[in-house]
């Protein structure tokens, strides 16, 4: 008599059936997480953002309020409508992303629309979106809020 090892036809059937379960029932909750870890890289980077701008204004405080200062050889302006401001300045879409490339590291923003971050400017506010989440950085008050 042979003896014979493995599994038959059934085990195999009812091990994918159980399989195919599992996948239906964890799918959903995995699709649920990837969005709120979107959410939190988005938040992430927006907070990273905001907190640049105080030491830069007190940088710009330090350095006698010249109306620009240096950051790693980039100049960040303090300067609109020929007035002297308290927080980083930007007055259009690409200024926005280009005060968010000498702000920040990592993530480069730009103001084409198909980029990861792209900015847009508003009535004295960029505006960012990052993975639909969007966020604003408002120059009059240096102010960071997510929508």
């Amino acid at each position: 008599m042979k003896n014979q090892s493995g599994f038959t036809l059934i085990e195999m059937i009812i091990s994918i059936i159980v399989i195919g379960i599992l996948a239906v029932v964890a799918l959903p909750r995995f699709i649920h997480i990837s969005d709120d870890a979107k959410i939190a890289v988005a938040d992430g980077m927006a907070a990273s953002f905001e907190s640049s701008i105080k030491p830069a204004s007190s940088k710009h405080v330090i350095e006698n309020k010249k109306g620009f200062i240096v950051i790693d050889g980039s100049i960040v302006s303090f300067r609109s409508d020929n007035e002297i401001k308290s927080y980083p300045q930007a007055g259009d879409s690409r200024a926005c992303a280009e005060l968010w490339n000498k702000l920040t590291e990592g993530e480069r923003a730009s103001d084409f629309e198909d980029e990861y971050i792209h900015s847009v400017f508003y009535e004295k506010t960029c505006e960012y979106s990052i993975e639909e989440q969007i966020f604003t950085y408002n120059n009059n008050s240096g102010e960071v809020v997510r929508i």
